[in-house]
């Protein structure tokens, strides 16, 4: 019998249970079944059910070195994703219980739910030193997790370190450029170093994509989420245009201030107007 603990996402929380097991899709079976889902009604859940038997959803490896599973379900109108982190075999008896541990630089779910939620403290402080020293340390501990990292290059952000914050954002695209964070994180780290033409390149790739997926795909929360994203991306490109000498760039910083929602934004609307 195995242990795994099951992680399921919402947009803005998650949920977190260890079930006993023989395989990944039995343990998703009993954690619907048995364990409450917040949000998921009785005729969700036998459909969730139904779900982790059909091949779109078939619980795959995240990566095929690491014995983690991920699945996603599309639920009243909204995506949620189940995440399966095989842990440790439950020990006999008359065996020591060995930590929990994850494999190849990873944290495991309890890990990282511990340390989302002190990132999430710190935030709410704006405690921005003590974030980034917490967040480094996790990297050193989990080499391969490029959440702590990119919060690591968020708070260099706002310390005005921004050598520093390109590392890490360079470092977490590197690890996962799927995420459109990361790409944006990037994007302005490059602006911040002068890196112009490399700035417009990252923007582009978030203007230009589609924006179901930046909403709802793997790493969308909603169209809000998505809207901040693409508006300050032509910021970030409008004022690079307008950095290296080009006009283009006024349409994009006109656009960012008709769009653009200054409390959710890295920028000030004030500060575009000026440079206009």
């Amino acid at each position: 019998m195995k242990r795994y603990t099951i992680v399921i996402n919402y947009r803005d929380r998650n949920t977190i249970s260890q079930v006993e097991a023989d395989s990944v899709s039995e343990a998703q079976h009993i954690f619907m079944d048995n364990y409450h889902a917040e949000g998921v009604g009785d005729k969700a859940r036998r459909q969730l059910s139904l779900d982790i038997e059909d091949p779109r959803w078939k619980a795959r490896p995240i990566m095929e070195t690491v014995n983690a599973w991920r699945a996603e379900y599309w639920v009243n109108n909204d995506y949620i994703y189940v995440h399966a982190v095989e842990t440790v075999p439950f020990p006999e008896p008359d065996e020591l219980q060995e930590p929990s541990t994850f494999a190849d630089g990873f944290c495991d779910g309890e890990q990282f739910h511990r340390i989302s939620l002190r990132i999430g403290r710190l935030e709410k402080q704006a405690d921005r030193t003590q974030l980034k020293h917490f967040c480094l340390r996790i990297c050193k501990r989990f080499p391969e997790e490029y959440y702590p990292m990119i919060k690591a290059a968020m708070a260099c952000f706002y310390l005005h370190e921004y050598e520093e914050m390109l590392t890490y954002a360079q470092n977490a695209s590197d690890n996962w450029h799927e995420d459109p964070l990361n790409v944006f994180w990037l994007a302005l780290a490059l602006y911040k170093n002068g890196r112009y033409d490399e700035a417009i390149r990252q923007s582009d790739t978030i203007i230009r994509d589609d924006f179901r997926w930046l909403t709802y795909g793997k790493y969308g929360y909603d169209a809000d989420y998505a809207w901040q994203l693409i508006n300050d991306c032509k910021a970030i490109k409008g004022l690079s245009l307008l950095a290296q000498g080009d006009p283009a760039g006024r349409p994009y910083l006109l656009q960012y201030l008709h769009r653009g929602k200054e409390k959710d934004s890295c920028f000030r609307k004030a500060d575009i107007r000026r440079r206009l």
